[in-house]
């Protein structure tokens, strides 16, 4: 739906020039997600993601990249090694750190 409401907006011009002004908002937006997140205020931290995902939408138009498929690969691809985590932890039945966990990921990952 972002993705639609951001075309239709192009349609009378009001839309970014090229990209890179697209990148300076999503950090503008990164920036205000921070704040939000410093000052605990949950209805403005919704808020606030909620405008850098848009952002981050009008980022995957302007790069023709279809926000949701590209969601939802990297969901799939994040689903797949996590479950190779798990059966690895499961063989070594034993308390695993945060570290080795990640090590383990950097392994599968490859």
């Amino acid at each position: 739906m972002a993705k639609r409401v951001q075309e239709i907006a192009k349609k009378i011009g009001f839309d970014w020039k090229n990209k890179m002004d697209v990148f300076d908002k999503i950090e503008e937006e990164l920036k205000e997600l921070k704040m939000a997140i410093r000052k605990r205020k949950r209805r403005e931290v919704k808020e606030e993601f909620g405008d850098f995902l848009f952002s981050v939408v009008n980022l995957a138009r302007h790069i023709k990249v279809n926000p949701e498929e590209a969601l939802q690969e990297a969901t799939d691809k994040f689903w797949f090694r996590f479950q190779a985590l798990r059966r690895k932890l499961r063989k070594k039945g034993r308390s695993v750190k945060l570290k080795e966990m990640d090590e383990i990921w950097e392994k599968i990952k490859q």
